[in-house]
């Protein structure tokens, strides 16, 4: 039988990742990447072209977009979901209400597509609610306020000045979920692949979204990640009969089986999990802190999951003992302003790989340049080689990049 052939849909750390992990498998002969912004017809003709075996769409924008129901139409195999499916991020309207509807636990709403009326729903609220664009805003729409005034200001710049232009034309005004007693952060991202009958779940991840230490700032597409974060056997259930699978269930008996990479963004409150948000695919960067730590061959999980119930008899994920801490270097004034023209010579890379002993995936979209990750059976020292590492590629133009100093702390 001959090797596969895998192309990986974009070009970023998430996809770098994928292709470092499937180049591991005996079944693969050839992984690449190709930027998501190709169009499809030429997806189309190179697959076929090159006798793709596999096709795997890393980022949202093309999912929501319908690519991979334009792959299985011309008899491509695909790892992502239809587009039907993938509003489950492509619209946070549709989530929460879908949400609602299957008793799915997530934060009350309101969805308001005027000013007027997000300024009167804002008032509802006991304190300060969220504010979220409602379509695909690459992990920056969604705003954190800390009196009412601010929350109205995000509205104001979602609906009426256009900051993300069609996906700000809608927003949804959310309760803040606060986190239980001795949780810390509280927020977590539990990851599946589905066959949108079965699921196979990945360690649950700690991700940084916040643009400053001690979690202040902006909202950014990832500053760094680790994982496994620990939860207890009840809690772990919980997510994922009361949330992954309801979810899973839901969009079969709708006819629209979700079959790829489910993420569910979850917020640990006294209340038990709350959904804060789905992907529709793998997460950056939690998936550069889950494949490192996978002694698993993910590629016939993914291969079975693009056929309805294909997941059927697998077993579970096998993860090594071991920490992984994943430190984004950015451009310096991310996410206000993207400078992702910092190019850093390979032989640089490699050095700081074998010095610190970590690998580094470049991430190089939208002010994301490197994902430095440090792996340890000691969460103490994954972070330690991650950091250094991290350091080391800032020197490289040290007024161009920095990095988060807390990912993983204590």
């Amino acid at each position: 039988m001959s090797k596969l052939q895998i192309m990986i849909v974009g070009t970023g750390g998430r996809e770098k990742a994928l292709e470092w992990k499937c180049k591991k498998s005996n079944l693969v002969e050839r992984v690449f990447c190709i930027s998501a912004n190709t169009p499809f017809d030429t997806i189309v003709s190179d697959a076929k072209s090159e006798n793709i075996g596999l096709v795997i769409i890393g980022p949202e924008a093309p999912l929501v977009a319908g690519l991979a129901d334009y792959l299985r139409a011309e008899g491509i195999r695909v790892f992502g979901p239809s587009k039907a499916a993938a509003l489950l991020e492509g619209s946070k309207a549709f989530a929460k209400e879908f949400c609602t509807k299957h008793g799915i636990p997530t934060a009350p709403y309101v969805v308001a597509d005027t000013y007027e009326g997000a300024v009167a729903a804002i008032e509802q609220f006991a304190e300060p609610p969220v504010i979220k664009a409602d379509g695909l805003c690459a992990g920056k729409g969604v705003f954190v306020s800390d009196t009412k005034i601010a929350a109205s200001k995000a509205a104001d710049n979602l609906l009426n000045n256009r900051l993300f232009g069609e996906a700000g034309s809608r927003i949804v005004i959310e309760e803040r979920l606060h986190p239980k007693r001795g949780t810390g952060h509280g927020e977590c991202s539990c990851i599946v692949i589905s066959d949108g009958v079965h699921v196979i779940p990945f360690d649950p991840v700690r991700d940084f979204k916040r643009a400053l230490e001690g979690d202040k700032g902006d909202n950014t597409g990832g500053m760094g990640a680790y994982a496994p974060y620990v939860l207890d056997g009840a809690t772990r259930s919980d997510i994922q009969t009361r949330i992954l699978m309801r979810t899973i269930d839901a969009m079969n008996a709708a006819g629209t089986p979700f079959m790829g990479a489910l993420f569910a963004g979850i917020m640990l409150t006294e209340d038990g999990p709350m959904l804060v948000e789905f992907n529709s695919r793998f997460g950056s960067p939690e998936t550069q802190v889950l494949l490192p730590r996978l002694h698993t061959d993910i590629v016939p999980y993914l291969l079975a999951a693009t056929e309805y119930g294909g997941l059927a008899g697998f077993p579970a994920l096998k993860m090594l003992d071991t920490t992984a801490v994943c430190t984004v270097v950015t451009s310096m004034k991310y996410p206000q302003e993207s400078d992702d023209n910092i190019s850093i010579p390979e032989h640089y890379i490699k050095e700081t790989e074998r010095g610190y002993g970590v690998q580094i995936f470049r991430a190089g979209t939208t002010g994301r340049l490197y994902d430095v990750v440090g792996c340890s059976l000691h969460r103490e020292i994954a972070r330690a080689k991650s950091q250094q590492g991290a350091q080391r590629i800032r020197a490289f133009d040290e007024k161009r990049m920095r990095f988060r100093r807390d990912i993983a702390a204590p």
